[in-house]
């Protein structure tokens, strides 16, 4: 990392701060960071540094974000992260890490309701890996960072049930806002050490990277431009965005770039969402479109530019409860997509249509079930995985599978395979995405 890098440095101080700690509090077995929210970012960052091969502080790190429900939901889910994700690991990198298949089958054999066994479990992998990586000059920490969490008092008694199975080579690391107060059991039991990350300035730094380089460079006008008309949205000034608008426009078009001018459009349009100018918003995504238009066949950078336009006219118009011409421009985008084999970003339009359609089960809306499944199920478990299917599928096995080229087991076992027995939630909850938008907008 450059240490001119603004981003850069402010990573570089949390890594001191964590030194400095773990040097003056060598028995503490639990570090929480305090943070504010808008600094999240630099903490995350540290997790990913520290948890690479680019490491900085002498400590190993592994970091898991699975939600916490309950204690044993929890640990099932981290031992089969865990066990999955090195597995997976293993096979690219060559390791040979004898106890793992004696760890799978033992995950597997344990009863579900037995929640001892499953914390014996994690103690052993923990102190198997720490074994593995031998390195018996480095502590191990595990960093406990759950996306949401269902029992605070749940997940403090787990963190000291575990944790006084471990070895003392072994601890954890968390995080909570300032404004929390998660681990008020845990603190009182267990050594722990509470860590305050710095108030840093994230929109400044981004802006500092962003405009860095020669004033005259258009890319770093244009850059420059971004964070201006991004202040002024935020401050509700529609004046001062359609001035650095303007300019973002008059800056791409000098450099006789079409794919980068018409992006200029799709950028300027966007910011004018919010303030919901019909007129202007209408002129720049129909401008960026003749742009590029002509010359997304054979210029790459114009389709990409292209298919965006497509999808911020579907959004727009369904913003403005113009459905029938949502459906029209993400059908095209979907189209548009598949004509230049983008697969996955015609799946993205296909998600859309549906969301829009599926209120009136009409011959558009089966037409677009049959044939957004036939463009998509052909891909590759590896990239249905980067995308959301089960919308799409989990509609085609209610309509079409009686007289379809696929079974309803045929996907429903292909469905778990790639997203999980729970995939049928996944494929509900995203059909409540437009009933609660439409109850929104109301």
């Amino acid at each position: 990392m450059s240490e001119h890098n603004p981003i850069a440095e402010n990573i570089t101080r949390l890594q001191q701060i964590w030194i400095t700690n773990r040097k003056e509090n060598p028995n503490a077995r639990i570090f929480c960071w305090r943070y504010q929210a808008q600094d999240y970012f630099f903490l995350n960052s540290f997790y990913k540094l520290e948890s690479s091969q680019y490491n900085a502080t002498t400590d190993a790190f592994v970091i898991f974000f699975n939600p916490f429900e309950n204690k044993e939901k929890y640990t099932i889910s981290l031992i089969q992260q865990w066990l999955n994700q090195f597995e997976e690991e293993a096979k690219k990198q060559g390791w040979q890490w004898n106890d793992l298949e004696t760890f799978k089958e033992r995950f597997s054999n344990i009863t579900p309701t037995d929640y001892d066994a499953y914390k014996i479990l994690w103690k052993d992998i923990l102190i198997s890996y720490k074994a593995f990586d031998n390195k018996p000059d480095t502590k191990l920490f595990i960093g406990i960072m759950p996306h949401s969490i269902g029992s605070e008092e749940g997940i403090n008694i787990w963190i000291e049930e575990t944790l006084s199975l471990l070895p003392n080579d072994i601890g954890y690391v968390t995080h909570q806002e300032d404004s929390e107060n998660i681990l008020y059991l845990v603190e009182k039991k267990i050594v722990t050490k509470t860590l305050q990350v710095p108030n840093f300035d994230l929109k400044g730094a981004y802006k500092q990277i962003a405009t860095q380089g020669n004033p005259t460079d258009p890319q770093v006008q244009f850059r420059r431009c971004m964070f201006e008309m991004g202040e002024a949205a935020g401050a509700n000034n529609k004046s001062k965005l359609n001035q650095w608008g303007q300019k973002m426009l008059e800056v791409t078009q000098s450099t006789g770039n079409r794919s980068f001018w018409a992006s200029a459009h799709l950028v300027y349009a966007g910011f004018l969402f919010q303030f919901k100018d019909d007129e202007k918003i209408e002129e720049l995504l129909n401008k960026g479109i003749a742009i590029t238009a002509k010359e997304y066949k054979d210029k790459p950078e114009s389709a990409g530019v292209l298919l965006q336009l497509y999808a911020y006219k579907g959004s727009y118009a369904s913003m403005t409860g113009k459905k029938e011409e949502a459906l029209e421009w993400f059908t095209k985008q979907a189209h548009t997509a598949t004509e230049l084999q983008l697969t996955e970003q015609a799946l993205l339009a296909y998600n859309n249509l549906l969301l829009l359609a599926q209120k009136n089960k009409n011959d558009f809306f089966y037409n677009t079930i049959k044939e957004s499944f036939e463009v998509g199920y052909p891909l590759k478990d590896e990239q249905l995985k980067n995308i959301n299917f089960t919308f799409i599928a989990n509609y085609y096995c209610d309509y079409f599978t009686n007289n379809g080229k696929y079974t309803r087991n045929e996907i429903e076992e292909r469905m778990k395979t790639i997203y999980g027995e729970n995939w049928k939630e996944n494929a509900t909850n995203f059909k409540q995405i437009v009933v609660e938008e439409e109850k929104e907008n109301e």
